[in-house]
């Protein structure tokens, strides 16, 4: 009674035979599929009326369709109440705009010194580049380039105005490498 039953490792392969046939259904029974490349569009055939008697007609059938209801459209929140806007008098004074704050970082005069020299070295180099362009002919591209460089050297130099280096070595760096990107393509 203590012995095991051993199982031999082609028991294991015609089991799993077995299963795989089981598994797949019965060969007489299998339906084909349809190859969509092939299959061709069938519409149905409807039969005939044929009246019962001789003298009988087709019924005439009518489609009623019964009238939709109104529905009332409730407001949930009450209407706001109309007050006429008067307008202001003009003054004679134009109305000064009071200056935007600028927020820069302190900086040493160390810090302060290095970035107006990249600055300046950058706006050197984008002046340069910038002036290789005088007397050519630039195609839209090129012209973009060139006033977008115009651009970042005028901001540039607005921000060295406002003693922004940070901003200004910012603003020249870009200038300097859009007018190395125009250089490269004269």
């Amino acid at each position: 009674m203590g012995e095991k039953l051993k199982i031999s490792p082609r028991s294991y392969l015609l089991l799993a035979g077995c299963a795989m046939l089981w598994s797949t259904g019965c060969p007489a029974e299998r339906h084909t599929p349809v190859h969509w490349q092939t299959a061709v569009l069938v519409r149905p055939t409807v039969p005939e009326y044929k009246p019962t008697n001789e003298g009988e007609e087709m019924p005439d059938l009518q489609l009623e369709i019964p009238a939709t209801p109104k529905l009332a459209s409730v407001r949930m929140v009450p209407a706001r109440p109309r007050v006429p806007v008067s307008q202001p008098a003009e003054s004679s004074a134009p109305v000064a705009r009071p200056q935007e704050p600028i927020i820069a970082p302190q900086l040493s005069a160390e810090e302060t010194e290095a970035a107006r020299r990249i600055t300046q070295q950058s706006l050197d180099v984008a002046e340069r580049n910038l002036s290789a362009t005088q007397g050519r002919t630039l195609n839209a591209m090129q012209s973009d380039l060139a006033s977008k460089v115009r651009g970042f050297m005028d901001d540039a130099k607005e921000a060295i105005g406002n003693v922004d280096w940070t901003r200004a070595r910012i603003l020249a760096n870009k200038a300097e490498v859009l007018s190395k990107e125009l250089a490269r393509t004269l």
